[in-house]
């Protein structure tokens, strides 16, 4: 492994002006900086992270709070973390994964927040579910000096990445409209808005009247009972919008058991693209969300974070575009 004395001979230079040159800090004429960076990298050097995390008082790891992954949410989780891994490797940054600190933290009468800044980390990526609750967490991580980043929260005060999943739902309808469907029924959850809230502009914009079909839970299960509500409807629906794949997956199921022709009588579409949408019968048109790249731009905010940039015109948080995914249930 190269070392700053490496450097310093292949340079020509002494090792402070190897490390002013390497930490942008203190002044060093132009040419010579220009002589250190590409030795440095001939010489393949990186810095030393524990060296790095003793000077400055932080680790170089990222903690993501993954309390909230779990059940049906493992592969979009698990596809976003490692899009910030990669990222996060790629900026000499490293991810570590805390799997139920929250509970851990309630059942010993301890401040779960006070805990993660007490570690000192780089940065901390936090997923919605049982943790804190998003704005008093962003605002002390903020007085802690901690950088910190949501992913796919809702919360417009705080800073997260999230998927325009209301334009994708936009998209969505609008194409069963295109596609000549008369009676567009949401089904899915109401609590969460987002989606709902991309349905009902969509139908207004249509000069049509909603038609909601709300459920306890968006769990496949559920979603094979609302077909038989959605089937009971006068008029019934010549098409669903269905609040996630799970869900339409179940919806699927409950019209296979009614002798309902999908799509020739109802036409469904789910949300989030899993590799079941594309095996089911018939496969099913969805609206996709590249967790990749939410986990990529996650980490994008964070190293800029940490570098101490200034935040973008527009603040931190992302709103990364959805791609409706058409197939045969359509």
């Amino acid at each position: 492994m190269a070392r700053l004395k490496d450097i310093a001979e292949a340079s020509g230079v002494s090792i402070r002006t190897v490390g002013r040159a390497l930490k942008g800090a203190g002044y060093v004429h132009k040419d010579v900086r220009e002589r250190v960076l590409a030795s440095a990298k001939e010489l393949d050097y990186r810095p030393h992270r524990l060296a790095r995390s003793l000077r400055t008082g932080r680790s170089h790891e990222v903690l993501v709070l993954a309390g909230g992954i779990g059940g049906q949410r493992d592969e979009l989780h698990i596809a976003k973390i490692a899009g910030m891994e990669r990222a996060l490797r790629a900026g000499d940054m490293a991810l570590g994964l805390l799997f139920g600190l929250e509970d851990q933290a309630r059942r010993q009468n301890r401040d779960l927040l006070d805990e993660l800044i007490s570690r000192r980390p780089g940065g901390i990526a936090l997923f919605p579910g049982d943790g804190p609750q998003a704005k008093p967490a962003a605002r002390r991580l903020e007085v802690g000096g901690v950088p910190y980043i949501f992913l796919d929260h809702p919360d417009r005060d705080v800073d997260a990445v999230r998927h325009d999943r209301q334009q994708g739902v936009h998209e969505a309808v609008t194409y069963l409209a295109s596609r000549g469907r008369k009676r567009i029924a949401y089904v899915g959850v109401i609590d969460e808005r987002s989606r709902l809230d991309g349905y009902e502009r969509t139908m207004r914009e249509l000069g049509r009247p909603p038609i909601i079909v709300p459920m306890p839970k968006p769990t496949w299960e559920d979603g094979r009972k609302a077909a038989s509500a959605v089937a009971a409807l006068d008029p019934r629906p010549d098409a669903i919008m269905g609040y996630s794949d799970i869900v339409a997956l179940g919806i699927l199921a409950g019209l296979h058991e009614l002798g309902i022709k999908i799509p020739a009588e109802i036409a469904v579409i789910g949300f989030d693209d899993r590799m079941a949408a594309s095996l089911s019968f018939p496969p099913l048109t969805t609206v996709q969300q590249d967790n990749d790249a939410l986990g990529v731009a996650a980490a994008e905010v964070l190293l800029a974070k940490v570098r101490g940039d200034p935040p973008p015109a527009g603040g931190w948080s992302r709103l990364l575009p959805t791609r409706l995914i058409v197939r045969a249930s359509t």
